[in-house]
């Protein structure tokens, strides 16, 4: 019986299945997530445990190792599927596993450390029980040498060791005897087939086997296998009567060497697994999986077991429609697919379907209004003047009959931000909090940020509002000062609007950019703040306005409070579907705190869910939090508790949903950009926006 699992951090089995470009709009080609309709999935893992883990043995339970969200000390976790009990244990000094075997009542370890006195590296043999205390340790490193770093480990059934690196592949008999193979390429996979054969995989290349007697390397060929040079799929050890796993993204699939062949086990097409960097098939026929998200930093372990053709049948599936899906859409659909035992969600992208997304866009909107699509819609943008038309749900009412949903546990206001008429017909999990900063100096005193209260501010001589567009920033940004979608009335031609433009005119073109500089030059008085994170108003801190003067307008010592609110995405329930109860569960799915912590944990928004957002401060003012963001990575300070109180005093205050309508703002640019030009007064300007405007809400209701 094979003992050793050998899939470790450096040697992961990387299967890239949707993977794109946070900007790039995910594609669902696919009509369901096939793999949720074969196989049922629970999590392996605890929420917030496990960030950055990998499954290290599999058998009849599996070891779990890696990183913790807080990047310290690597940890071990044990679990047994059969009835999801786990056991943690962590090892403070260890820089990574190579691999992990399984050696009667005990675990090995072949981990990687620091090493004393300027050497790079030492390996060090752990002998751990199966409570995960370390029985006894033994210094390896001379058997790789200190200035190796060993890509993948294995132990076979006889003691005999295995191990990669970028020196090709050496082996260690039980006696201590030290041989180097001849190994087809450097940082090979090690692959164990159940009668102990050795596969070498190097990346890109054919299985080879390994000849223990010659200690050469055979490639495995056959017309049931990728062909050599065109291999991109990735191997782990097999299992039963099959020599190797292998996937190529669209299958899991067991190889057989006796006639070359692949049989499929998993189907793998449309499953939502971004990435399946590890996996193992269990004794009792089920399969473990370890999967990389793509909008987090983590990774999480599901146990998935197949499900026959009645239960598949029996599954309920609701349609959900959009323009366009992105990565986050779809991450957040496929885990409500794989957790859910009777709904499965599938998706309709008509920018899918559609040369450009302007024909994407009105397409949709047609097709709503047609009431062609059934269910469930996801919305960007213009989503108030859909809701004259009377297709959505109130959302309001299923909070108020669902005994599980809490008001007390969400910031109301802010889940209530997009509310229209008193009916909450789109729910966003995420948003952005939208303020201004200044030199506190300089606007001592300014409880809100309203157009009103920022034309009363002295400009002192010699600097302009903004190092941008003043008008812009003011009146597009705060757009629903001016405009009531219930009554269909806008207020344009008010003498405030008048100002603001007449301020803008006085905007310098030249000298001064909108970026930092323009405020570190004391050009500029204030300056646009959205937040999606505790980085973001860092940013701003550290870099647009001076450390030590910063504030945001809003923000006021009695707690008075005010500012924006923009929904990241919107989902809303059609009135007319027939599976509202199922789109109800998608909603509360999303609204979970787990979910809701994971939808913002890196940078990503802040969640409705009271619980979830302190987890997100704690996690963004930890230290060294700036390291690990993106182009955020090192260029400044980690954010503060002072930075954290001040989000809490926003979401706490008076705020405003922001108002959405790109045909709207539209109107109040073009406008605007005459006055600017000089082709019309102040007055002028603002006269035809109000004119364009009320015609366009007209229409609208």
């Amino acid at each position: 019986m094979k003992i050793t699992q050998l899939l470790c951090p450096a040697a992961a089995m990387l299967v890239l299945l949707t993977a794109c470009a946070e900007s790039r709009p995910e594609t669902a080609d696919a009509p369901r997530g096939i793999l949720s309709h074969t196989c049922s999935a629970v999590p392996l893992t605890k929420g917030g445990e496990t960030d950055g883990m990998n499954l290290l043995y599999a058998g009849d339970k599996l070891l779990l190792g890696g990183w913790r969200g807080d990047g310290e000390d690597y940890s071990l976790v044990l679990v047994d599927p059969s009835d999801r009990r786990f056991m943690q244990s962590a090892l403070p000094d260890v820089l990574g596993v190579a691999g992990a075997a399984r050696q009667e009542d005990c675990y090995l370890l072949l981990c990687t450390e620091h090493a004393p006195d300027g050497a790079e590296y030492r390996y060090t043999l752990l002998t751990l029980d199966d409570a995960l205390s370390v029985e006894d340790e033994q210094d390896v490193t001379a058997l790789w040498g200190e200035d190796t770093w060993v890509y993948d480990w294995c132990r076979l059934t006889d003691g005999t060791q295995l191990v990669t690196s970028e020196k090709g592949l050496r082996i260690v008999s039980p006696d201590g005897t030290v041989q180097d193979a001849d190994c087809p390429g450097a940082y090979a996979k090690l692959c164990i087939s159940p009668d102990d054969t050795v596969w070498v995989v190097p990346d890109g290349m054919a299985p080879h086997r390994l000849d223990r007697d010659t200690l050469q390397c055979t490639a495995l060929g056959g017309d049931g296998l990728p062909r050599e040079g065109h291999n991109d799929g990735y191997y782990a050890d097999g299992e039963g009567d099959y020599a190797l796993l292998y996937s190529d993204g669209e299958n899991l699939c067991g190889i057989r060497t006796d006639d070359v062949a692949c049989d499929v086990l998993v189907d793998l097409t449309a499953s939502g697994f971004a990435k399946v960097s590890d996996c193992a098939v269990l004794e009792n026929g089920q399969y473990a999986v370890w999967e990389t998200d793509t909008d987090v930093f983590r990774k999480s372990g599901w146990l998935l077991t197949p499900r026959t053709q009645e239960e598949a049948a029996r599954i309920r599936t609701v349609d959900v429609a959009a323009v366009e899906f992105y990565q986050d859409d779809m991450a957040r659909i496929n885990r409500f697919n794989r957790q859910s035992q009777d709904a499965q969600l599938v998706v309709h992208s008509y920018a899918d379907e559609e040369g450009s997304y302007e024909r994407a866009q009105e397409r949709f909107e047609q097709d709503l209004l047609a009431g062609v699509v059934p269910d469930m819609v996801l919305l960007r943008t213009d989503d108030k003047k859909l809701s004259n038309k009377g297709l959505f749900e109130d959302l309001y009412s299923w909070m108020a009959q669902d005994p599980d949903f809490r008001e007390e546990d969400y910031f109301m206001p802010v889940l209530g931000s997009t509310a229209y008429k008193g009916r909450l017909e789109c729910v966003s999990f995420r948003f952005c909090i939208d303020s201004f900063a200044a030199q506190s100096g300089l606007v001592s005193g300014l409880s809100a940020d309203t157009p009103s209260a920022l034309l009363g501010l002295q400009l002192p001589e010699g600097m302009t509002y903004f190092a941008d567009d003043t008008f812009e920033q003011i009146v597009l940004q705060r757009l629903g000062s001016y405009v009531d979608y219930e009554t269909g009335t806008c207020s344009f031609d008010s003498p405030e609007v008048v100002a603001l433009l007449e301020l803008s005119g006085t905007t310098p073109k030249e000298g001064n950019p909108p970026d930092e500089d323009g405020f570190m030059g004391d050009r500029a008085l204030l300056c646009r703040c959205p937040m999606r994170c505790l980085m973001d108003l860092r940013a701003v801190r550290g870099n647009a306005l001076r450390e030590e003067d910063i504030r945001l307008l809003g923000i006021d010592p009695s707690g008075e409070s005010s500012g924006i609110v923009y929904p990241i995405g919107e989902t809303a329930v059609l009135a007319s579907s027939e599976n509202k109860d199922l789109c109800w569960e998608f909603i509360r799915f999303c609204l979970n705190e787990e979910n809701q912590y994971r939808e913002g944990e890196v940078g990503g928004g802040f969640p409705v869910h009271r619980a979830a957002l302190e987890r997100k401060l704690a996690y963004e003012t930890r230290e060294g939090a700036s390291r690990g963001y993106g182009y955020y990575a090192g260029s400044i300070p980690d954010p503060t508790q002072e930075d954290a109180r001040t989000v809490r005093a926003l979401l706490e205050g008076e705020l405003t949903g922001a108002l959405i309508d790109d045909a709207l703002s539209g109107i109040v640019r073009e406008e605007a950009g005459k006055y600017i030009a000089g082709d019309c007064t102040a007055q002028e300007a603002a006269d035809a926006i109000q004119r364009r405007a009320q015609l366009y809400l007209s229409e609208q209701s």
